[in-house]
């Protein structure tokens, strides 16, 4: 399932729009000499940005068109005509702004400046995108809830590897990886309640050109093959059939993470959830992984945590909107830890050992580290890291005496939105006091994460 189910949205309207801004380019690149062409170029381009800024990406097609007839090879050099470019592109730019500035000119009256992001400047993160869960999260995954779009993956390459069109399909390509990112990079990069990549629609067209260089190269093969038509047909049938038979859609849900037994057909259920509780989600491997390689969890644990997780707040207010505490006798959906011993409403981390545990944030910014805890006997100290993907951070050490709530400042960086590890070790003494075992020492209630709302938001706070 790939789109979405409300006409009234901006995805529906931008499909078409990108479509249309496709269209327009490739006239014009069929009719370099025509000035008309370049102009409705660059205004189809920017109705495209009318639907949604970010679509003023597909920019990148004409101006590759422009490019290519600027460019050509004479004697083994490579030659420019610069004049015929300039002409081109100045009538791409005037086409463009000539629709678009219909928009700066609404943003000016509404915000007080043409240069804005209307849900608000905290809204739009290019620092702390997630174009990896935005790809496989069975939240909403691109590649996940829509599995037939690998062909458009597997095509891309193909598509630009084409002579015929190599400049027209770096441009497509570029301009669908680019839209990509910057809808990932959005605090709200799940698309909230979204049956599927919701958010993705406008890269129909885009995808559709991916898509056949795959299929093209899919035919030749079968040609080469022989195959007959009736066999070609349950090829091209036959999976799909298996994989949405009896689908009901309006059973799955549209505000969290997926299984892949729930969303595909009941044809193959059984089978899905015997390797679903082996291996983990196998729509989701590359991902899964990759992810079992660096954090060491069961592969299924990748779908509970590709989600919006805790610590929520809204961009505009900064009020919160999900908890910003992992109570550790009721953790959250997602959350996993290792070597971190539930003990009634609580956990306990044996000296010498490292327990740590897996978190996800939806909200970048975290400036203070609360810690509830209590060694079982004397004194202890908790040390803290936090390892991102690639980095760890040293966080810091709390001394504890008794039950209590200390608190520290973690560094820039040491925390993120998406998925987060937390690292524990304690020199708390052993005890076997109160019925716990000899080797369980130090208990911990409750890590509090809470954000510093003077991050450029105070700003925004003071212009609403």
């Amino acid at each position: 399932m790939f789109g979405t189910l409300t006409w009234y949205y901006s995805h529906l309207w931008a499909a078409l729009a990108v479509a249309l801004a496709l269209t327009a380019s490739l006239r014009a690149d069929d009719e370099p000499a025509s000035k008309r062409r370049w102009l409705l170029a660059g205004a189809a381009v920017a109705f495209a940005g009318l639907m949604r800024p970010q679509e003023a990406l597909w920019i990148l097609v004409p101006l590759a068109a422009i490019a290519k007839h600027a460019t050509r090879r004479e004697d083994g050099s490579l030659r420019v005509d610069v004049r015929p470019a300039l002409v081109s592109g100045t009538l791409l730019t005037v086409g463009f702004l000539t629709v678009y500035s219909i928009q700066l000119l609404v943003y000016r009256t509404l915000y007080g400046s043409p240069f804005v992001i209307p849900q608000g400047h905290l809204y739009l993160q290019l620092g702390h995108a997630h174009p990896f869960l935005a790809l496989f999260s069975a939240r909403s995954g691109f590649l996940y809830w829509t599995p037939l779009l690998w062909l458009a993956v597997i095509g891309a390459p193909l598509f630009i590897a084409d002579d015929r069109g190599r400049w027209l399909a770096i441009g497509v390509v570029l301009a669908m990886v680019l839209n990509f990112y910057v809808a990932s990079a959005a605090l709200s990069w799940t698309g909230s309640a979204t049956l599927g990549a919701r958010v993705q629609t406008s890269l129909a067209a885009g995808l559709v050109l991916a898509t056949a260089a795959t299929l093209s190269r899919l035919l030749a093969w079968i040609r080469r093959l022989r195959l007959s038509s009736g066999a070609v047909l349950v090829l091209a049938v036959a999976p799909w059939l298996l994989l949405t038979w009896e689908i009901g859609p309006s059973k799955v849900p549209n505000d969290r993470p997926v299984p892949a037994p729930q969303l595909y057909s009941r044809a193959v259920e059984y089978g899905f959830d015997s390797i679903y509780g082996a291996i983990g989600n196998p729509w989701t491997l590359p991902a899964t992984a990759i992810f079992r390689l660096r954090y060491g969890a069961p592969p299924k644990v990748f779908d509970a945590l590709a989600t919006d997780g805790i610590f929520g707040k809204n961009y505009r207010t900064l009020a919160p909107t999900l908890s910003d505490t992992v109570t550790f006798g009721a953790p959250p959906e997602a959350y996993w830890s290792a070597n971190l011993e539930r003990v009634d409403k609580q956990v306990s981390l044996r000296p010498g050992r490292r327990g740590r545990f897996l978190v996800t944030l939806y909200w970048p910014w975290v400036t203070r580290v609360r810690v509830r805890a209590k060694p079982l006997e004397g004194k202890a100290t908790v040390g803290l890291k936090s390892r991102s993907f690639f980095r760890t951070y040293d966080l810091g050490t709390l001394h504890f005496v008794g039950d209590e709530t200390l608190e520290l400042a973690p560094p820039d960086g040491a925390f993120d939105s998406g998925i987060n590890e937390v690292l524990l070790e304690t020199d708390a003494p052993s005890s076997s006091c109160r019925g716990r075992s000899p080797t369980t020492s130090f208990a911990i209630r409750a890590s509090i994460f809470v954000a510093d709302a003077s991050r450029g938001s105070q700003a925004l706070l003071e212009r609403l």
